[in-house]
């Protein structure tokens, strides 16, 4: 073969494999995705765009609190911080931020009272101090679509003939589980009563630091999660004792109902993080300074909560 037909079959063949080339597909198709957006962390339950706003009145020398609600309603944990700001700023006021937030973890347990370390379990945040029980709850493994009653459960002294858990106990919340047995609500509620509350024989009474629980509370109240089917929300009363269904406290809180002004034991804070799918409660301390000018007729006091 000379070299001109060489060169001529050459170019037929780029030719043909331009033409093949032509006729592949750069992609298969376009996804377009609009994306709408919310605040994925609420204040009281409320967006950036809605003012909160709230009176409060004390005399020189008082510590005075408010407390709020603080939701991630995302996937991660977020921190939020903490930035006040004081007019007129003549240090009439100061302003300290508390966080108000503990977790307690339920697990089924056998009948020794031992935990059953498995799948199963639920995990309860909840504020220490307020005049609203707030309360997040995650659970795992549990009954596909039934109806679980998040209760206070208090002893009598005859624990073991008299049971129920109505001395005084409470009822807390209602939660469905879906069809995989998850839950994860979060809600408040007015109980009315510290926890735990008189005459509940684990305020005194009853040791949780040894066998066979070894708490690290060794008196408070004891937090169960139970299907609606066994207990009576009107009467705060146990009605069946099938415990392999329960999830029972490991160990004891306390939770003091606000309707008086109170201390905190507890350091101040400038940020706070919030697990997925929480509520945290915010506590807002503003001391009045004991030499506070009465012609004084008021101080504004702004905080900001960012991230």
């Amino acid at each position: 073969m000379n070299r001109k037909k060489t060169a001529l079959l050459a170019l037929a063949l780029i030719l043909c494999v331009g033409m093949v080339s032509a006729g592949l597909l750069s992609y298969y198709a376009k996804i377009e995705t609009t994306v709408d957006v919310a605040q994925g962390i609420l204040v009281d339950g409320q967006g950036y765009e809605t003012p909160i706003t709230e009176t409060i009145t004390g005399a020189g020398g008082k510590k005075l609190y408010t407390w709020h609600t603080i939701t991630n309603l995302g996937d991660s944990p977020a921190t939020v911080t903490f930035d006040s700001n004081v007019t007129p700023s003549d240090g009439g006021v100061t302003v300290e931020y508390f966080e108000n937030t503990a977790v307690l973890i339920l697990e089924n347990k056998d009948e020794n009272w031992a935990i059953i370390y498995d799948d199963t379990k639920a995990i309860l945040t909840y504020n220490l101090i307020g005049k609203n029980f707030v309360y997040t709850i995650e659970a795992f493994g549990l009954q596909p679509i039934t109806e679980y009653s998040l209760i206070y459960y208090a002893d009598f002294e005859d624990r073991i003939n008299h049971w129920g858990g109505n001395n005084p106990g409470a009822f807390i919340a209602e939660v469905t589980s879906d069809e995989y047995g998850y839950v994860s609500e979060s809600g408040e509620i007015d109980l009315g009563m510290n926890l735990p509350s008189p005459p509940d024989a684990n305020i005194a009474i009853y040791d949780y630091s040894g066998a066979p629980d070894y708490y690290n509370h060794a008196h408070g109240a004891k937090i169960w999660l139970v299907p609606s089917a066994d207990y009576d929300a009107d009467a705060k009363n146990m009605t069946a004792w099938n415990p392999s269904a329960y999830l029972f406290e490991t160990d004891l809180i306390t939770y003091t109902y606000l309707n008086r002004d109170y201390g905190l034991n507890t350091e101040p804070i400038t940020e706070i993080t919030i697990p997925a799918h929480s509520v945290a409660s915010l506590v807002i301390c503003i001391t009045v300074d004991t030499a506070i000018d009465p012609a004084t007729e008021s101080y504004l006091v702004i905080t900001t909560v960012s991230p």
